[in-house]
């Protein structure tokens, strides 16, 4: 009866003891290369990871702006690493600010962008239970 009673009180406290995380995690903290020979610099990193990191430097986020005069709409991608190297990165592409539309929370980023123009070359958007914590 008593190895009953404690089977049933452990089984009862780890029911009750808060969340808990499981799943397999990407740790993907922002990440900035430029680079002096090659043709395309890379900026890329989890907004979920860059927000619970430990440091106060490292930050990514994206969002997308329209100008009332003219309906201009405009994307950009703005980054700093641990480091302290930083990406502030545009595009008028429509079909690219379509997919900084669909970042969120979950989301890991990777932009590209040639050595002399920050435009936007390449950009890549995966949502997924992996990038967060």
């Amino acid at each position: 009866m008593i190895k009953k009673s404690i089977i049933l009180s452990l089984l009862t406290a780890s029911i009750f003891s808060g969340a808990v995380n499981a799943g397999y995690e990407v740790d993907r903290q922002v990440y900035i290369k430029k680079s002096s020979t090659s043709s395309t610099n890379i900026m890329r990193g989890s907004l979920q990871d860059a927000h619970d990191s430990s440091d106060n430097t490292q930050y990514i986020y994206c969002g997308t702006k329209k100008r009332p005069v003219n309906s201009f709409v405009e994307g950009y991608c703005y980054a700093r690493d641990t480091n302290g190297q930083y990406a502030y990165l545009t595009t008028s592409d429509p079909d690219t600010v379509k997919t900084i539309q669909s970042i969120n929370a979950s989301s890991h980023v990777q932009v590209h962008w040639s050595r002399t123009d920050p435009t936007i070359t390449y950009i890549s958007v995966i949502n997924g239970s992996l990038y967060l914590n």
